[in-house]
């Protein structure tokens, strides 16, 4: 029991961080759960789920937002170049910094060096806009990537719900067919036909079965744990 009241901690702790809950929440409090009343029936992915649910994935939403941000320094950068002065002043006259542009010899230069030198010195303003395509590149192949990772994550949790699925089923059809065994084995035994051993037999592999059942269950609960999270959740799937 301890080896399993750790684990159980462990994957109480990890629900609770995925569930947005506070740091005092998770160590002082516990997982809410209840036993049910009759087994449960398994979840089944249901066909025609649209890849737009794709869309809500933590890591989708991250590279997109990425995308977005240096979208919009390519905007700061390239605003860089149009300088921003004021053309009118009091009451509708044109600024100072517009006059100044044409007072004299010293003024112009003035003008060219406040203005014109943060435009075309040693092209530092063409770096940067081309540092932020560079940036902007970057984030479209991050994002490329992480819409092709998303599909193939949900490729392999479908085939692997699926494969375990059919382990669990083969599973339940055998404990099916072990119980009436046993239950063969207790009436042959009642009637003279068959001894106590022939009834312990039938019941140790009718428990040995139903272990694996229960194995296979968790593996095929597992399986749609990882779906749910490829899929980044918010779908109710159904069941059987």
């Amino acid at each position: 029991m301890p080896p399993l009241q750790s684990q159980q901690g462990k994957q109480e702790r990890a629900l609770a961080v995925l569930l947005g809950r506070s740091p005092r929440a998770i160590i002082e409090g516990a997982m809410a759960r209840s036993v049910p009343s009759k087994p449960t029936t398994p979840l089944i992915a249901p066909s025609g789920l649209p890849s737009e649910l794709l869309l809500s994935r933590p890591d989708l939403r991250e590279a997109e937002q990425k995308l977005i941000a240096t979208s919009a320094r390519i905007g700061v950068a390239r605003a860089a170049y149009f300088p921003s002065i004021s053309l009118t002043g009091l009451f509708g006259s044109e600024s100072s910094a517009l006059s100044n542009l044409f007072s004299g010899p010293s003024r112009v230069w003035n003008f060219a060096e406040n203005l014109t030198q943060p435009l075309w010195g040693a092209g530092r303003l063409n770096r940067q806009v081309d540092g932020a395509e560079a940036r902007f590149d970057q984030a479209l192949a991050q994002y490329k990537s992480a819409i092709a990772n998303a599909f193939r994550e949900v490729q392999d949790a479908i085939s692997a719900q699926r494969a375990a699925r059919e382990v669990f089923d083969i599973e339940t059809r055998r404990v099916v067919s072990l119980t009436k065994t046993w239950n063969l084995a207790k009436l042959r035994y009642e009637n003279g036909a068959a001894s106590q051993l022939d009834v312990i037999d039938a019941e140790r592999g009718l428990l040995q079965a139903e272990q694996t059942r229960i194995e296979a269950e968790r593996a095929f609960q597992f399986a749609m744990a990882d779906l749910f999270k490829a899929l980044g959740g918010g779908k109710e799937l159904p069941r059987t």
